[in-house]
């Protein structure tokens, strides 16, 4: 059963993809790389709507 990363903080994620055998579970680098990306954007986005 994979985890349910769509729950985890930017931070989490980060530290998930740093313990994350990738060789193993290449479906879940998968999924956290695009989240990361995803929360790294609106948090982007959010910071120049605040300027």
């Amino acid at each position: 059963m994979q985890p349910n990363y769509e729950k985890y903080t930017l931070e989490e994620l980060l530290e998930a993809k740093a313990g994350l055998d990738s060789e193993r579970f290449p479906e879940r680098l998968i999924s956290i790389e695009k989240l990361i990306s995803q929360k790294t954007e609106m948090a982007s986005n959010f910071d120049k709507g605040n300027k």
